[in-house]
């Protein structure tokens, strides 16, 4: 894009200004705080810092949650530089050290991924759901059933593999699925859990409600999660809506702390267990924020944003003469390219559907579209075809907004990752490579901001 066809950013303009942060791990975090950095030097900062222009909606999911429940309650780059650098070694895995509100004292990879012991309830649970007389009532009924086929064709053939399948296939059962014996040999949701990751959050968050949030500091804070037992989201923040027995409609929810919403939101399936919670008297299993629907920028235009800064670091690998091939550096890197391009497509798509809309709602006001009107006015009364001429194309902008659903005052900043992002590590908490991270991110977010934005104010 050329310096001059950049989309002119006039901050005086702007009524509400959001930040939307991906997941991506501990990564993520310190790549949202690079961005941030840059921010910072045009002017944009989060309320409450001292910018000129200030961001005052936050919507997270994931790792991007973790990195707004930090960031509105002070702790910004530089302090959990210094907390990270006050530690010794050993306490990177296991930090017994107490815990208190406006400190980062206490963090550990223990924290990060404890083993997923079963709680008493769940045991409970899987025993009641796996040991019933029924089941195995059904169980002996099917192997009878099939031993009254099998045997007689054994013995009339001798043949067991064919009588095998012709007893299963009258049987009408479906034995020995390769799905069906993983979902009984491991019934366990995961091999780690978020509660850890909530109890430390609890710990040192001076503000662990979202309403407080919102009296107190002027920020409102939405974290995204996914439930998994419906196909919705769940946007934890100061907002309420009605409960729907609708399994599509997402809904706001305003009764869980922060912490508790942060650790739903980083419920990464497989990775960690789906975070139990219940509202309103109602049990609900909740899973990372980004698998319904990665960055929910709509969070944020439906709190009345005009400016929507959307910051990820889930973009792909793109090919370099340096890296060459992903399959010359192992499964890892394979899985990872997979899920990031899977996940920025759809970020791509949905970019991609707001600027045809926007394109066709501009296209309205363009000189070549403006001639067009001329040439079928051109034989109206006396002439005068001017002020016609203006409520026509005012009356097809504002039909063309209304149906397309845009808002002519929105508009994004978008700051995608890069290759040096992509070869970092994801889990992470060491301070020379956080610090890294965040400048790499630096880095590539001033080149974006300048390449690709005039930030006026």
């Amino acid at each position: 894009m050329g310096r001059d066809e950049r989309p002119v950013i006039d901050l005086k303009e702007k009524k509400r200004i959001a930040f939307v942060g991906s997941g991506g791990a501990v990564k993520a975090l310190g790549y949202h705080m690079g961005v941030l950095m840059a921010l910072e030097e045009a002017g944009i900062g989060v309320k409450g810092y001292g910018s000129k222009y200030e961001i005052d909606t936050l919507v997270g999911s994931s790792a991007g949650s973790l990195f707004g429940a930090f960031i509105v309650n002070n702790f910004d780059f530089n302090r959990i530089q210094t907390f990270l650098e006050e530690k010794s070694f050993w306490r990177y895995f296991v930090n017994p050290r107490p815990r208190e509100k406006g400190q980062m004292y206490g963090l550990s990879y223990l924290d990060i991924f404890p083993p997923n012991v079963p709680t008493l309830g769940e045991l409970v649970e899987r025993f009641n759901d796996h040991v019933t007389w029924e089941r195995y009532k059904n169980g002996f009924n099917d192997l009878g059933a099939l031993a009254r086929t099998f045997i007689p064709q054994m013995l009339k053939t001798g043949d067991v593999e064919d009588s095998l399948e012709k007893a299963l296939k009258k049987a009408n059962r479906d034995y020995m699925g390769i799905e069906g014996v993983i979902r009984e040999a491991l019934p366990f949701p995961a091999v780690s859990n978020t509660d850890r990751i909530e109890r430390y959050l609890s710990d040192i968050l001076e503000i662990n409600d979202f309403r407080q949030l919102q009296r107190e500091r002027g920020v409102d804070f939405f974290v995204i999660a996914s439930e998994l037992n419906r196909p919705r989201k769940a946007i934890f923040g100061p907002k309420r809506s009605p409960f729907t027995d609708d399994p599509w409609a997402d809904r706001y929810i305003d009764s869980i702390p922060i912490s508790t919403a942060c650790a739903a939101s980083s419920s990464l399936p497989v990775i960690y267990r789906p975070k139990r919670i219940v509202i309103e008297g109602e049990k609900g299993y909740f899973v990372d924020g980004e698998v319904k629907q990665t960055l929910s920028t709509h969070v944020a235009a439906e709190n009345g944003a005009d400016l929507i800064i959307v910051s990820h670091n889930l973009e792909p690998y793109r090919y370099d003469h340096t890296k060459r091939s992903l399959t010359r550096h192992g499964f890892m890197a394979i899985v990872i390219q997979s899920v990031f391009i899977a996940a920025s497509q759809k970020i791509h798509s949905a970019w991609q559907m707001h600027e045809m809309r926007h394109r066709i709602y501009d296209h309205i006001s363009t000189p070549g579209f403006q001639k067009e009107l001329d040439a079928l006015l051109k034989d109206q009364v006396n002439g005068k075809t001017a002020g016609l001429k203006k409520k026509l194309t005012q009356f097809l902008e504002d039909t063309v907004a209304q149906m397309l659903n845009i808002d002519k005052r929105l508009q994004y900043m978008y700051i995608p990752s890069n290759n040096e992002i992509f070869w970092m590590d994801h889990f992470n908490i060491f301070p020379h490579y956080m610090k890294r991270l965040a400048n790499a991110a630096y880095r590539n977010a001033k080149q974006i901001l300048e390449e690709n934005y005039r930030i006026e104010g």
